[in-house]
């Protein structure tokens, strides 16, 4: 497969060798899908007889997203998705894999051109949604404003397109080395002075919006999901209900932003500084632990505590990705890993017992 297909055609492919599985996960899309965004599902069945790479390539044009089984060798003997994923990556379509008992929590690299969707077909089907509506929205921005793929960097095109670019320092330090992936960097040097062109377009599209789901808004730094901004109050991830409607003002509504609540962090931390100047109470000498007493005193009830054997909820602060636990900075409770997580991902650290039993496997 050669060249780039533009994401505008607006249309998601379903690869599994499984037919039940396939029209399962495929009801379940179109049924997310439900008229909120323009698009289609189109279903891929391999089977032996095929002259796979061909008929792959035929029904990726156009595609905005392709998602794929990782074992395909019932349709076809040494078929896998691995095979998939590379044809998509070097077109430039986003693609995911959905595979059934494939996943690990051992942490890797920060993994930019992949997606791995969960195995119910329920859950993998919201997120499919979220995944294609944002690249779509990105490729509509970029489309409307030309201007922005003339910026000097890609941090500073995804901190303006978001309306937030005080965020592009932190945006620079998730930013990955683009030459590293496949004679990217020369496609997108090809196209330079192509402002209005679909190429240039797509390809940014492409990186981007991996930059932005894939690390920016999965490793905690300048937006935070909800849980996220739980552990930044230290407080229990049970009261994500209770105190998402405080930071209505701060809420994160950009390319992603259906999958699950995300707030701007800095936005977060205007609210909380204005809370404090209001207030009478004692700064606590540590600040998560102030800001849940000052979101306690906004709401005139006490919030649930995280559960930690070692401060009892009280510290936390940071998220560890891996365990999605709320962590804080003591020795005995997490470690930063500059190798497991993006450089800007500064309420991002690992779970010490999660690492201690992990890092030997990986040399680490």
């Amino acid at each position: 497969m050669t060249g780039t297909q533009a994401p505008a055609a607006g249309r998601i492919l379903l690869v599994d060798d499984d037919e039940n599985q396939l029209k399962t996960l495929a009801a379940e899309v179109t049924a997310a899908l439900d008229g909120e965004v323009a698009g289609s599902v189109t279903t891929w069945l391999p089977d032996r007889t095929d002259d796979v790479e061909r008929q792959f390539s035929e029904l990726a044009q156009g595609a905005t997203l392709v998602v794929t089984d990782y074992d395909l060798t019932r349709g076809q003997s040494g078929f896998f998705g691995v095979s998939i994923v590379a044809w998509c990556q070097r077109a430039a379509i986003p693609v995911g894999d959905y595979s059934r008992g494939n996943a690990t929590n051992l942490p890797a690299p920060p993994n930019l051109f992949g997606f791995r969707f969960p195995p119910e077909t329920d859950e993998a089907a919201r997120e499919i949604k979220a995944v294609y509506g944002g690249f779509r929205e990105i490729d509509r921005a970029l489309e409307d404003r030309p201007s922005l793929l003339e910026m000097p960097s890609p941090a500073s095109m995804l901190a303006d397109m978001l309306g937030h670019p005080s965020a592009v320092t932190q945006f620079s330090l998730y930013m990955p080395p683009i030459g590293a992936y496949g004679g990217l960097a020369d496609r997108l040097r090809a196209t330079r002075g192509q402002s209005a062109g679909k190429e240039r377009r797509v390809l940014w599209t492409y990186v981007l919006g991996h930059v932005l789901f894939n690390f920016i808004m999965r490793y905690p730094g300048p937006i935070l999901d909800v849980h996220a901004l739980c552990s930044y109050l230290a407080v229990s991830d049970d009261e994500a209900d209770r105190i998402k409607p405080l930071f209505d003002g701060a809420q994160y509504e950009g390319p992603f932003s259906t999958l699950r609540p995300s707030f701007w962090r800095d936005r977060i931390d205007d609210m909380v500084e204005t809370w404090a100047l209001e207030s009478e109470l004692d700064y606590t000498g540590h600040l998560p632990s102030y800001r849940r007493a000052l979101v306690e005193e906004k709401l005139g009830a006490a919030l649930g505590r995280y559960p930690c054997p070692r401060c009892e909820g009280d510290r936390g602060g940071f998220r560890c990705p891996f365990t999605k636990a709320t962590v804080c900075e003591r020795d005995d409770c997490s470690v930063g890993s500059s190798g497991w997580i993006p450089q800007g991902a500064d309420l991002s650290r690992v779970e010490r017992t999660f690492f201690d039993e992990t890092s030997p496997m990986l040399g680490s």
